[in-house]
C-alpha cells in the first residue's frame, strides 16, 4: 500500500532530538521564553498542532517530541509561582490544566437514581404529603 499524504518533515529520532535540544539550549543561552510555537517551529512544523499530530502517532518520534512538550509545559508550571502569571495560566489551560475543583460528594461518579413513591390511596398519599410538609416547617 503506498504511503498517502505530505511527506513527514521529521522521520529520525537522533535529528528530533538534535532539534529540540537545540532549541531548549538556544532559548538558555539567548535568555528567551520558552514557548509551545517556538518549540514547533524549532521542529521544523508550519503549524503547532503537528506537534500533537506527532506524538499522537506514536511511534519512535512520539516519545522525545512528547518529552520535549512536557518541558514546555514545565516551563509554564515554574512560571506560577511568579507575580503576573496569567500567561502561563492560560498556556496550561490550552493543555487541558483545569483552576477549578469538581467535588462529587454524593455519588462518586455514578448516576443519581431517580426515587419513585407510589401511594396505595389517596389517604396515603395525603398522610405523606401532610408529614412531609411538617418536616418542612419543623426546619
Amino acid at each position: 500500500m503506498a504511503n498517502r499524504g505530505r511527506p513527514r518533515k521529521l522521520t529520525s529520532v537522533i535529528k528530533a532530538q538534535k532539534l529540540i535540544n537545540k532549541y531548549f539550549q538556544d532559548c538558555k543561552i539567548n535568555d528567551e521564553p520558552i514557548t509551545y510555537c517556538g518549540y514547533a517551529l524549532a521542529l521544523g512544523f508550519s503549524k503547532r498542532d503537528t506537534v500533537a499530530e506527532y506524538i499522537a502517532r506514536n511511534d519512535d518520534l512520539s516519545g522525545p517530541i512528547a518529552a520535549g512538550a512536557m518541558r514546555v509545559q514545565k516551563y509554564y508550571e515554574s512560571l506560577l509561582s511568579k507575580a503576573g502569571c496569567n500567561g502561563a495560566i492560560f498556556a496550561l489551560k490550552n493543555y487541558g490544566w483545569r483552576d477549578k475543583q469538581e467535588h462529587d460528594v454524593t455519588t462518586q461518579g455514578q448516576p443519581i437514581n431517580r426515587l419513585e413513591i407510589q401511594v396505595a390511596s389517596t389517604e396515603a398519599r395525603d398522610s405523606l404529603y401532610e408529614a412531609v410538609n411538617n418536616a418542612i416547617k419543623d426546619d
